[in-house]
């Protein structure tokens, strides 16, 4: 059984914990009828709504962050170390049959539900049909709610990796693509797991929109999100240099994609900070990776144009 929330379950947890009464943290915010319907899990509130609420708790949404996420955590430790397990002697096999039987126990969990569809991120092979299925009942969720944990928005990165447009609607992604670009690094940045989940969320849109032909919407919404990487200030300096290689590899692949000639140029240049990273490091992971992102752009390249590499 797949629980429809855990926001309401843990805010009334956090309430009783305080000693405030149901109608005093409902105030003037919410009806007590609809908090009441809400710590049930039977009902959501926007995050304006849920921040308030937290306020009547004497609580800030990063402190209920580090409140939540342990809780998950923990609702599916078995889960992770069974999974970390075939992932350490390399038996992916063995992992995907182990997460198939998982997914069709009637007791998984909705955080369950959410860490497989975080270790399939980027699977590139044929998504047996229970995965397909935990990502249809994950969406449904998804859009029945306004606010997404950070788990939450982990999953959808997901889910949105490894699906195509007749398994996700293209207006959900645009709804996603749109929410993602209002955020703010400037305001926001305080919380970096929030910032790497929200950038990860949006590259991933733009690829579903590369994958499934919108090359000109896709090329706009790769310029804007470069912007708002160009805007992140000092103390999130750390995580751009990564985050802005690989969304204008991104950029290369939507501009090969059209035929672009600069796209060649870009992608010359990409490769070349690859290498550079991969001198330094010397890493098997930055080495793979250069390897699918050279494949790709030889496979997208129809300009006539070769790349130096």
């Amino acid at each position: 059984m797949m629980n429809k929330s855990i926001h309401g379950r843990l805010f009334k947890k956090l309430r009783l914990e305080r000693g405030v009464k149901l109608k005093d943290a409902a105030g003037e915010v919410v009806s007590v009828q609809t908090l009441r319907r809400f710590e049930a899990d039977e009902t959501s509130v926007s995050l304006v709504v849920f921040e308030k609420l937290l306020a009547s708790l004497g609580i800030g949404y990063i402190e209920y962050l580090t409140e939540l996420l342990p809780r998950l955590k923990s609702d599916y430790r078995k889960l992770t170390i069974d999974v970390m397990k075939f992932a350490k002697v390399g038996n992916y096999s063995g992992m995907m049959t182990y997460l198939v039987r998982k997914l069709k126990d009637d007791e998984i969990t909705l955080s369950e539900r959410l860490f497989i569809a975080v270790v399939i991120t980027g699977y590139s092979g044929i998504l047996p049909e229970k995965f397909k299925e935990n990502n249809k009942i994950l969406l449904e969720y998804f859009q029945g709610i306004e606010m997404l944990s950070l788990n939450e928005k982990a999953a959808l990165n997901g889910i949105i990796t490894t699906s195509s447009t007749k398994e996700i609607p293209l207006e959900f992604v645009r709804r996603t693509i749109a929410d993602s670009l209002s955020y703010n690094p400037d305001v926001e940045g305080i919380n970096i797991i929030s910032t790497i989940i929200t950038f990860r969320v949006l590259h991933s849109s733009i690829g579903f929109l590369l994958r499934s032909g919108y090359y000109s919407e896709a090329e706009i919404v790769c310029q804007k999100m470069i912007t708002i990487i160009d805007s992140i200030d000092i103390t999130l300096s750390h995580i751009k240099p990564t985050f802005a290689v690989h969304t204008y590899i991104l950029l290369a692949q939507i501009k090969l994609a059209q035929n672009k000639v600069e796209g060649v140029e870009l992608a010359n240049r990409c490769v070349r900070q690859l290498d550079a990273s991969i001198d330094l490091y010397n890493s098997k992971k930055e080495i793979s990776t250069r390897k699918m992102y050279v494949d790709r752009f030889y496979e997208l390249n129809k300009t006539g144009v070769e790349f130096d590499f």
